[in-house]
């Protein structure tokens, strides 16, 4: 979500509080005069999204990888054009960018707005208009509308790919955006268009994945009919020792699937205390199988292939034990 930050004034030890992207009004509000504003903006520090909507600058382009450039910029231009259709809240997509959900699908090609039953729908000048009712409790102010982060999970079940359905509810999970409960409380009737993939997708969210890789990890288990494993399991020795904690563990057939993001592991001391950990779970029986992003693409046969057969052979080899 969108936090405020506590600015300091030039030339003044006096200190505002303003979010990331605000109007002129909530600037002038918060003790700037006009000018002060106008000079962020030609210096660089503040950008300008018109309509007289603004926001502080983000990390220089370069110092971002290119998922969060989008997001950035993708998230400011929803801001700007929600503050300017009256009656608009921003949603779908847009809003699982504003909220900081991840999406496999990605930032989406047009700012994704909803409007009032009635109104004009259609996508023009890079912005989708769809029309849909809301209660005001499904609406969350940032300032500009956008749906409550158990709404955009909602709609994001409803009408995106699966694989987007979980990455982006176990983030909101993992984030507390919203709660199991809040979640079985708001599922839709069946006999709603859509409610089927919803309820599906509900019953496979997890808060203990702790990334998007864990969360298509699970995804494609599912689509390969593999046995589905126990996430963010815990290995102890025979006595009782705590050794690691694994991202998925067959532990009836002794085989741990890690998913390696290749950001754990940044210097070293960091690989070498891994491929320890690594090693003493294989003295203790365990079949240890990594695989990063490119493994889960598609076709990803060589992964799935690698997994069914450990499973298979680790069965066999405690059979016969």
């Amino acid at each position: 979500m969108l936090n405020a930050v506590t600015m300091t004034l030039d030339n003044s030890n006096d200190s505002i509080s303003l979010p990331e992207i605000f109007t002129m009004s909530e600037a002038l509000a918060a003790g700037m005069t006009a000018g002060q504003v106008r000079q962020r903006v030609r210096s660089g520090r503040w950008a300008a999204l018109g309509s007289g909507t603004y926001s502080r600058s983000f990390p220089r382009a370069d110092d971002l990888d290119p998922f969060a450039q989008r997001r950035n910029l993708h998230v400011q231009l929803a801001v700007a054009r929600a503050l300017k259709v009256s009656g608009s809240v921003i949603a779908f997509g847009s809003a699982a960018m504003l909220h900081q959900l991840p999406l496999m699908t990605g930032t989406p090609r047009n700012v994704e707005l909803l409007v009032p039953p009635g109104a004009w729908t259609g996508t023009r000048t890079g912005t989708r208009y769809r029309s849909g009712a809301l209660a005001p409790t499904e609406i969350s102010h940032l300032p500009a509308p956008v749906t409550t982060p158990l709404r955009t999970w909602l709609d994001i079940a409803r009408i995106h790919p699966f694989a987007d359905a979980i990455c982006c509810g176990d983030a909101a999970l993992r984030s507390g955006l919203f709660t199991v409960a809040a979640l079985d409380a708001a599922l839709p009737s069946t006999d709603i268009r859509g409610s089927s993939r919803v309820h599906r997708a509900a019953r496979h969210l997890s808060m203990l994945r702790e990334s998007a890789l864990e969360s298509l990890s699970w995804v494609r288990f599912l689509d390969w009919d593999i046995e589905l494993p126990t996430c963010q399991f815990q290995v102890s020795d025979s006595g009782g020792r705590f050794v690691a904690r694994v991202d998925f563990c067959w532990e009836d057939k002794m085989v741990i699937g890690e998913a390696d993001g290749r950001l754990k592991y940044t210097n070293k001391e960091s690989l070498y205390q891994e491929k320890l950990r690594e090693d003493r779970l294989r003295e203790l029986g365990f079949v240890v199988i990594r695989w990063s992003w490119s493994d889960l693409q598609e076709p990803a046969a060589v992964l799935k292939r690698r997994i069914s057969t450990a499973l298979i052979r680790s069965h066999h080899t405690l059979r016969s034990a």
